[in-house]
């Protein structure tokens, strides 16, 4: 006898919601090589229900070579190329994900950061090694005024419990979980680890941390346990205000 069991679409809680980590501007980091990508990517960003999304390419120390000032440019490109299409106005602002690393204390310093919105910025961490002065940058982010949060905490294989990053929001920072963490994309730890957070309460935000087309795609058929639904609608709700 066949049993058949209810499936709960994660698409199904978007609807109204802020995507604000992507990598949608084009020719800038690893993200949409194309204005053409983009354009796709975009599409399937309605598709999900997103009302608009924040883009965040990468700056990171020897990487890309991305500033505020050239990320800036690339949106107002981005956006000029957008006027008059449907897509016109979908993408509201231009921040960064910024890597925890050796060149962030002076970008902090220099006071030149790209937020998400009222101060709150966009972090990440390396995957293989936790800086030795994370705890400290924290410190120095918090005591500025700034709401830091690290985009796909689910990710760091270092951190290998709830009460890690129990810590980490007892000193400031918000977390933000990858959707398709929830899939399995990363990998089994990731997404066990992700379900832990959520259930754990811990999550501040979800995003899409999308690159490519095929993020997106992986995302509309993405079914999730009935468990994790009151965590997500209660995350999705507060993005609908962000």
């Amino acid at each position: 006898m066949w049993l058949f069991t209810k499936k709960y679409f994660l698409r199904d809680l978007l609807t109204g919601a802020v995507d604000i980590h992507n990598h949608i501007l084009p020719c800038i980091d690893d993200g949409a090589p194309t204005l053409e990508t983009s354009l796709e990517m975009l599409q399937l960003f309605k598709e999900l229900g997103f009302k608009e999304c924040i883009a965040t390419p990468h700056i990171m120390a020897d990487y890309y070579g991305n500033t505020a000032t050239s990320i800036q440019e690339t949106y107002n490109t981005t956006n000029a190329a957008l006027a008059g299409s449907p897509f016109e106005g979908y993408i509201t602002s231009a921040a960064s994900e910024y890597m925890l690393d050796d060149g962030f204390e002076t970008l902090l310093n220099k006071n030149e950061l790209l937020f998400l919105k009222d101060r709150i910025l966009l972090t990440e961490l390396s995957y293989f090694q936790k800086p030795n002065n994370l705890l400290e940058l924290c410190y120095q982010m918090v005591t500025s005024n700034i709401h830091p949060v690290l985009a796909h905490p689910e990710r760091y294989g270092y951190f290998k419990s709830i009460a890690d990053f129990k810590d980490l929001k007892q000193r400031g920072f918000l977390l933000q979980l990858n959707i398709l963490s929830l899939s399995g994309h990363y990998g089994d730890a990731a997404r066990k680890m992700g379900e832990q957070l959520l259930l754990a309460n811990m999550v501040d935000y979800i995003a899409t941390d999308a690159h490519r087309p095929e993020h997106l795609e992986k995302m509309k058929d993405l079914t999730i346990p009935k468990k994790l639904i009151t965590p997500l609608e209660l995350i999705c709700e507060g993005q609908r205000l962000f």
